[in-house]
């Protein structure tokens, strides 16, 4: 029979595991390094449509930028035009009113007795904007308008230019 002592059990014991955590970890480490290295390889070059995502997202940001800061200056441009048609007539400009565009955007004023229009548009924009405050007898309206930048500017009949639509927010 075979005398077992406890401290040559524990020492055996320990051995073992010692040896299976080794062999655990050789193995799990040798995996991941085999999964790294294509992930590594395909971070390295960039696909074509990750540039065009990174794009397309960088464009919709510029969008939703040009969008609320032309909201913010047609809403400006609706009361200061309003007020300036109580003391007499519409202003001529945006610096008439006490009002900048920003560096982001192109803007520019249209005014006669009837009504002053806000052209807003930007080079690098996928869209371009409109506001119109109308005299009818002794009201005044206002209109909002969005569309494509290449017909900013142009005459129109009607509410807004052919093809825009109008915009509320």
């Amino acid at each position: 029979m075979v005398a077992l002592s406890v401290p040559g059990l524990l020492g055996g014991g320990t051995a073992v595991v010692l040896a299976l955590v080794g062999i655990v970890g050789w193995q799990q480490a040798s995996g991941q390094r085999s999964q790294l290295r294509p992930l590594q390889a395909a971070e390295s070059q960039p696909h074509r449509s990750d540039r065009a995502l990174s794009t397309h997202l960088a464009r919709r940001e510029l969008t939703l930028d040009l969008r609320r800061e032309s909201e913010e200056l047609i809403q400006q441009f609706i009361r200061a035009q309003m007020a300036s048609h109580y003391w007499g007539q519409f202003a001529s400009s945006l610096i008439d009113l006490g009002l900048s565009s920003g560096e982001l955007l192109d803007a520019r004023v249209d005014s006669d007795a009837r009504q002053t229009r806000l052209w807003l548009s930007s080079p690098q924009a996928t869209e371009a904007y409109l506001a119109v405050v109308t005299r009818g007898g002794a009201r005044l309206t206002s209109q909002r308008c969005k569309g494509d930048p290449a017909q900013a500017g142009r005459p129109f009949d009607g509410p807004c230019p052919e093809g825009w639509s109008t915009w509320s927010f």
